[in-house]
Order: structure tokens, then C-alpha cells, then sequence
């Protein structure tokens, strides 16, 4: 924890990858239906193209037991060339950022089952 009370809103961390690198997030809102934050200081290849990533989680409560998650996330290039290879790398972001995705629905379900 680099400051703040995680996850309070403002709280920033260091936050290690499964590739071995890291990140610096940063919770930006944290409420029960609403969850907003940044990345940036990439240290794997991401870092060389990537200024922040900014994303949005949503949580809406649909039927009896049920929630509908919504995760949106926008990426900033660095310059101009930047957002060429973002542009042209956005299935391998997409990809990353679904099996976080995963991860976090499978760690959900494995706490509320036990």
C-alpha cells in the first residue's frame, strides 16, 4: 500500500501482475453500485505505449439474487504513435482484461459458496 485505506476511495497500491510486473492503481470511487479506478506505471511492454487506463464497474441488481456487472475501461496512449499500437494491440487488452474479469467472478462465487 503505497497510501490510503484499501479500498477506500484514494487508496494506492502497487499491484504485482501475474506476468511478474506491476502496475500503480488507484481507487477513484468506491460505492456498493459503482466502482471507479486508474492504472498506470506499467513496467512490462504496455508501460512503453500506455499512459493510464481508467476503468468503470458497475453493479445492478436485476432479479432476486442476481447482479449484472458491467466493466468498462478507456486507455490512454502516450502520443500519437502510442495510440497506433494500442489501437492495433486492443485484442490482447481486451483478452487481459477478461480473465481478470474471471478471476474475479470465480473468486466471488468461491467466497459467497464457502
Amino acid at each position: 500500500m503505497l497510501e490510503g485505506d484499501w479500498p477506500q476511495a484514494g487508496a494506492v497500491r502497487w499491484l504485482r501482475l501475474e506476468d511478474g510486473h506491476y502496475v500503480i492503481e488507484r481507487i477513484l470511487l468506491n460505492e456498493p453500485e459503482r466502482f471507479e479506478y486508474q492504472i498506470w506505471v506499467f513496467t512490462n511492454a504496455a508501460g512503453r505505449a500506455v499512459e493510464q487506463i481508467l476503468g468503470v464497474q458497475t453493479f445492478t441488481e436485476v432479479g432476486a439474487g442476481e447482479t449484472r456487472f458491467d466493466w468498462t475501461y478507456s486507455i490512454k496512449p502516450k502520443n500519437a504513435f502510442a495510440r497506433w499500437i494500442v489501437n492495433s494491440r486492443r485484442d490482447a487488452f481486451d483478452a487481459y482484461l477478461s480473465g481478470a474479469t474471471e478471476r474475479m467472478v470465480a473468486a466471488v462465487r468461491t467466497k459467497a459458496e464457502g
